[in-house]
């Protein structure tokens, strides 16, 4: 056995299971293939056995082709992404909570936010489908700090941009507003 692979084996010897496991099952994209197989016989002389599920989840994730959804319905999926969406709002919310009240401990004021009123006539009884599925998309307002615009450079010309988001496969679609 080479110098090398020893002191491997010796550093993992005296890693915890949880450092092991962590390894093994979610920071695996960030080692070597020898040094995953020399975490997983050390788990296993310890006794813990890895989930198959969790060996093959874990070799997917490493691959460039990514998990094989094919077992699963276009419900299922749709769900999680849903859901997804979901936690990824409610973590918004709750770092720009902690955003505010930071602002609000610090005694320097930031100036407020020009609120923009858009006549949003132009949308109303527009039928947009979409491109992928041919659902009746939903108008929507994309915003950063203010609501979206496009610029022309060649002659500063501003516009607003229209989004439009398909329930049914979660395509989002730009349309620039010509109206306003």
């Amino acid at each position: 056995m080479d110098e090398q692979k020893k002191e491997l084996k010796e550093k993992m010897s005296r890693m915890s299971d949880d450092e092991l496991l962590n390894m093994v099952e979610v920071d695996f994209a960030d080692y070597r293939q020898d040094a995953l197989d020399v975490a997983k016989a050390e788990l296993l002389s310890r006794g813990i056995t890895l989930d198959d599920d969790v060996e093959e989840t874990a070799e997917e994730l490493a691959s460039d082709e990514g998990p094989d959804l094919s077992e699963y319905s276009y419900e299922a999926i749709q769900r999680a992404r849903q859901l997804l969406a979901h936690r990824d709002r409610e973590l918004a919310r709750a770092a720009n909570a902690m955003q505010k009240q930071a602002g609000a401990d610090s005694d320097s004021e930031e100036p407020e936010e020009e609120i923009v009123e858009r006549d949003l006539s132009h949308a109303q009884g527009k039928e947009v489908t979409c491109v992928s599925c041919d659902a009746v998309c939903r108008y929507g307002i994309l915003q950063a700090e203010t609501t979206l615009t496009i610029t022309f450079p060649d002659n500063d010309e501003h516009s607003y941009v229209d989004a439009y988001a398909c329930p049914n496969c979660g395509r989002i679609q730009l349309l620039m507003d010509l109206e306003g």
